[in-house]
């Protein structure tokens, strides 16, 4: 990064500060990303974590449907429903940074009784350093590796390893055709595609549309007012095939 030099030295005062964006306090340092517009952040976070929840168990039922639904339910009925309100949502944070968006996301998945298994992973040591010290101090479980993340995925791919979510927040230039391929083979039901470039976000939607994926929705964020820039939440979802089609023999020829 151009305006970062090669070394920090600090002269007074603290080596990080501090800040809180939807409940959630993060430890920021003087090399870590981080949006510059708190008010219009908790209004992006906000958006990717509604998408990346949507159609979760427990996410959209409220406490009253779910008694009543319960109440309805009988014997192995009943037995399924509760088995699948607490399974596991499994998400992978790429880019992490230090965390914010993820963990973010697993404050609003453990507000909701949602059972989220986060995984985070930055090629930056100090971003990931200080990503386990904001899940430390935010009380949340979350593993952050530090590798590629291009390469992480694809060994988990290999693996055979998925996950239900996939949020991606990459840097201005976008992403890659492998790690956007590899993506889309790892999510099983949903990509949350947070960009700063609406150009380059445009050219990986179309590899991600191509690998099996569709948009659900596109919301823009005025980040940077009386700007040119914007910030954009794109959710795809997995497409599926449409069991309502049916297939029908046609008759012999005479």
């Amino acid at each position: 990064n151009a305006i970062l030099g090669r070394e920090t030295r600090l002269l007074w005062g603290s080596t990080s500060m501090s800040d809180k964006l939807l409940d959630c306090t993060f430890e920021i340092g003087p090399t870590s990303f981080y949006q510059t517009n708190p008010q219009q952040t908790e209004v992006l976070y906000q958006l990717a974590i509604d998408g990346a929840l949507a159609g979760s168990k427990l996410a959209d039922a409220e406490p009253a449907d779910t008694a009543q639904a319960g109440a309805a339910l009988t014997g192995a009925s009943a037995q399924a429903t509760a088995s699948a309100q607490t399974s596991n949502l499994r998400v992978l944070d790429a880019y992490c940074g230090t965390g914010t968006i993820g963990l973010c996301l697993a404050h609003a998945a453990e507000a909701q009784g949602i059972n989220l298994l986060l995984t985070g992973v930055d090629q930056v040591e100090n971003n990931i350093q200080m990503a386990r010290r904001n899940a430390r101090n935010n009380k949340l479980e979350a593993e952050f590796i530090c590798d590629d993340a291009t390469r992480y995925m694809q060994a988990l791919a290999k693996d055979g390893q998925n996950f239900d979510v996939i949020i991606l927040d990459p840097p201005r230039a976008g992403s890659t055709p492998a790690f956007l391929k590899t993506t889309a083979q790892l999510a099983q039901k949903k990509i949350v595609y947070v960009s700063c470039n609406v150009v380059t976000q445009a050219r990986d939607l179309k590899v991600l549309l191509d690998s099996g994926f569709a948009i659900e929705r596109v919301t823009p964020v005025d980040m940077f007012p009386h700007t040119k820039h914007v910030e954009c939440v794109v959710i795809l979802s997995r497409k599926m095939l449409d069991s309502s089609i049916t297939a029908t023999k046609q008759p012999d020829a005479e």
